[in-house]
């Protein structure tokens, strides 16, 4: 499904429910408005089931890939999806399957956005890079087992709201590795990040038992409200600090 002006799929509403989406190739030709297909996949339709697709771009990075939005359930397994100028693989919903995808070249690789608190979105074993940001929380997730690396931004970076779980990753080469907001990050190791490999901002986030090395700055806390607890991390060969705090709990209880 390739060329056309805006989509190459659309599925309207959310009473268009159980598609499944299976062995598809879409793209968009870059350089007229007329071919360049500015979303692979746009759905709000419930519980699809999207597997072992590639969508891309020709020519330079545009539009996204594959959008899917105010889903109920959905299962997201082994896609290919790259060179897209804003999100690679897009989701939002009150939960999700994602695993086994490779997403790189795009402005975010994987965008995430579990609604509902009862229940974590399972976020495993994708690979993702070459990205600006890796993957994108902005919901209740549990992002683990993933192979995140050489995004020129941030590997992990989270929203203020709502709380994730980000462990057993492998995060590396990044700008930052992982940066939370709101979460809690154990069992990472995160390594030869161009500047931080794991960073607190703005409000209460949990740290244990990471190996972060390599990096310019292992740690940094810049969280200014709420609570840091950092615990039983080992923090080595970082060429600038291990741990630096700045401008920690201006408003918050504390760092421990």
């Amino acid at each position: 499904i390739y060329n056309n002006a805006v989509r190459g799929l659309y599925v309207a509403d959310a009473a268009s429910s159980d598609l499944v989406l299976e062995h598809n190739t879409f793209y968009g030709t870059v350089g007229d408005a007329d071919y360049d297909q500015d979303y692979a996949v746009e759905s709000h339709g419930d519980n699809p089931t999207v597997r072992e697709n590639v969508a891309y771009h020709v020519g330079n990075r545009s539009g996204y890939g594959m959008y899917f939005y105010d889903i109920s359930d959905g299962e997201f397994t082994d896609n290919t999806v790259y060179n897209n100028w804003h999100t690679g693989l897009s989701i939002s919903g009150s939960q999700m399957t994602v695993t086994g995808n490779v997403l790189y070249d795009n402005g975010t690789g994987l965008s995430l956005d579990d609604t509902h608190g009862g229940q974590y979105s399972d976020v495993a074993e994708n690979e993702i890079y070459g990205n600006t940001t890796g993957i994108r929380s902005n919901g209740y997730e549990d992002i683990h087992h993933n192979d995140v690396h050489d995004n020129t931004g941030n590997g992990i970076d989270s929203a203020y709201y709502d709380w994730r779980r980000v462990h057993h990753n492998e995060v590396y080469c990044n700008n930052t590795g992982i940066l939370l907001r709101a979460g809690e990050a154990y069992d990472n190791r995160v390594w030869g990040n161009v500047n931080i490999g794991m960073q607190a901002n703005y409000k209460g986030v949990y740290f244990d038992r990471n190996v972060i090395y390599g990096n310019k700055y292992g740690l940094y806390i810049s969280a200014d409200h709420d609570f840091v607890v950092v615990r039983n991390n080992l923090i080595y060969d970082n060429t600038i600090r291990g741990i630096e705090l700045d401008g920690a709990m201006y408003y918050g209880s504390g760092v421990e």
